[in-house]
């Protein structure tokens, strides 16, 4: 029995072996290649597909701390562009007037005046002069009624001195602005801004001898700032914005917002633990996934950055977030699984087609084929491969070269990050910004649109005076600061729908849309002119310059991008001959 017993367990356990015995040589060799094959391109696809998904999870995470970042820019941007109209009324003649002796022809010339600034100023709710004088009465006062904005006179005016925006910015010296905490507007006889989310900006207002008469104070209506900010988010994302303590003023879940208001607080650190070195000052950004309570049906991506308040206010700081559904990121993931699976199963047909069918091969060229893509499963690096040979070992090898290009190219993509590189091929690398190809897209799309529309443009073309001297005596470093910091002056000293290119070198262009009128070019012009004769310190040097302006208009001086710019160009080459620092039409 036992004798038996062994021959069948010996038969049993060489049943494999008897059965490759049934192949011949090409077959055996094919089959093992094409396992083997199979393998390389499972690990490869493994591997491939993890880099991607990380890749892609990265993409996500940098691109909401992107948003969140340019969000925080805007609402620095809002500030400024009220802080600079109550700088200007501050400095009106007859605002100085109204508030050290009134007058009832001030009043109705102010009245005016007001009523024009809140037609053209959607976000604000209410324009006051308040005289330091009379406890901190109500000079002029203009709201935003429901329809019009409405004048408030008489008995309506009423005593401000008890409020921060009054007392907080008399105390400051002329020329500077104070931001109120932001709140709910509870003040009586407000009309609409009553009970609205609000700010209060003001500045003190000096007389001709320095004397303190007053402050000008503008609410903003946070409700639309926040709208408009929302807004300018790609679909899927929501912004979060709270205040130094934690508190939400923004949240998709309205209730939330001004608990502190109502009686009940509701704290970011409550929703984030995460979050509570944000509001502690231990940290400055903070990157993490929302998985509970709210957001236990739809986790999301959250990145939240700390906005320092700049200037005077009683808000130090501003915590604003940006939230992505992880949703369309795992969606995405699939789709690139899927994507990968189709890879390896097109890699794994062509590997065993490959296999069978190049059968009558050495053995060394194999082991050395399979060498190679052992190394290529384990680094992602192709070791050599016998591709000079010109029979069917070559072409396998040819082929599986190929195979792995195409791979490495695949991962290679997914490294590679889409936006920084347009980014790059758009813009100017020193200062930010676009670059000439931007500009003539820019300018041909902005021409056609004139045409179809009937509107009219603008080309300034700017050039910098002596710019050369300065490279030359204090070295290029020199050179590209004072770029950097008038790049910058021009981008705030024009609208955010007009384009500011830099041409290469010293040359600079502003596309101007629709302006209203050649007095209006001017006057930006002019304007330019002014903030790049401004000094720009560097190293202990003062660095100061000045620019030639040539200007074309379309329809008048050109019909295509290349007309325009080249008419703008003579101009302001027409400025130099005449002493440079000026600007010049090319047309009259």
């Amino acid at each position: 029995m036992e004798p038996h017993r062994g021959w069948r367990q010996c038969r049993k356990g060489h049943g494999a072996v008897i059965l490759l015995r049934g192949f011949g040589l090409a077959q055996r060799l094919g089959l093992v290649l094409a396992l083997l094959g199979a393998v390389v391109a499972l690990v490869t696809g493994y591997y491939a597909h993890d880099l991607g998904k990380d890749l892609l999870v990265r993409s996500t995470q940098a691109e909401i701390f992107s948003l969140a970042k340019s969000t925080a820019r805007r609402v620095g941007v809002v500030r400024e562009e009220v802080s600079r109209d109550l700088l200007t009324l501050a400095k009106h003649r007859q605002v100085v007037e109204m508030l050290r002796q009134p007058s009832a022809h001030d009043a109705v010339d102010l009245q005016h005046l007001l009523v024009s600034m809140l037609r053209a100023n959607p976000l604000y709710l209410q324009v006051r002069l308040i005289s330091q004088s009379g406890y901190g009465m109500e000079r002029v006062r203009v709201d935003r009624g429901l329809t019009e904005p409405e004048v408030v006179q008489g008995d309506d005016l009423q005593e401000k001195g008890h409020y921060d925006y009054v007392f907080s910015a008399l105390e400051l010296p002329a020329g500077q602005t104070y931001l109120s905490r932001l709140n709910i507007n509870r003040e009586y006889g407000s009309h609409q801004a009553k009970d609205i989310p609000t700010a209060v900006l003001s500045t003190p207002v000096h007389d001709t001898d320095g004397t303190l008469v007053g402050v000008v104070v503008i609410n903003v209506d946070l409700h639309a700032v926040f709208s408009g900010l929302g807004g300018e988010l790609p679909a899927g994302f929501d912004l979060l914005l709270t205040n130094s303590d934690g508190d939400y003023l923004v949240h998709p879940q309205a209730h939330k917002t001004f608990g502190f208001e109502r009686g009940r607080r509701m704290l970011l650190q409550q929703d984030v633990p995460q979050a509570q070195a944000l509001v502690d000052g231990r940290s400055q950004q903070l990157l993490t996934t929302l998985d509970r309570d709210d957001y236990a049906q739809r986790p999301v991506l959250a990145a939240f950055i700390v906005a320092k308040v700049q200037g005077n206010s009683a808000e130090k700081k501003l915590i604003l977030g940006v939230t992505r559904p992880l949703d369309p990121v795992v969606a995405q993931a699939n789709s690139l699984l899927y994507g990968t699976l189709k890879v390896l199963a097109g890699v794994i047909a062509v590997c065993a087609v490959l296999a069978f069918v190049l059968a009558r091969v050495l053995v060394k060229p194999l082991e050395q084929m399979g060498q190679a893509l052992t190394v290529f499963g384990r680094s992602g690096v192709m070791g050599d491969l016998p591709v000079l040979r010109s029979d069917e070992i070559g072409a396998l090898a040819r082929e599986v070269h190929t195979m792995g290009q195409q791979i490495g190219a695949q991962m290679s993509q997914l490294r590679d990050h889409q936006e920084e590189l347009q980014h790059l091929a758009q813009h100017d690398m020193l200062t930010g910004l676009p670059n000439r190809r931007v500009l003539q897209e820019r300018l041909s799309h902005a021409i056609a649109q004139a045409q179809r529309g009937g509107r009219t443009l603008a080309l300034l073309f700017i050039d910098l005076d002596h710019f050369k001297d300065i490279n030359d005596q204090l070295g290029h470093e020199a050179g590209d600061a004072l770029l950097v910091a008038l790049a910058q002056r021009l981008r705030t000293g024009t609208r955010t729908a007009d384009t500011v290119a830099r041409m290469g070198g010293d040359e600079f262009v502003v596309l101007v849309d629709s302006p209203a009128d050649k007095d209006h070019i001017a006057a930006i012009a002019q304007k330019l002119l002014q903030v790049l004769q401004l000094p720009v310190q560097w190293q202990g040097h003062t660095l100061q310059i000045g620019a030639s302006i040539g200007i074309s208009q379309y329809p008048q001086d050109g019909q295509t991008d290349v007309e325009m710019l080249a008419n703008a160009d003579r101009a302001m080459y027409r400025v130099k001959a005449a002493g440079r620092n000026a600007y010049v039409f090319f047309s009259a």
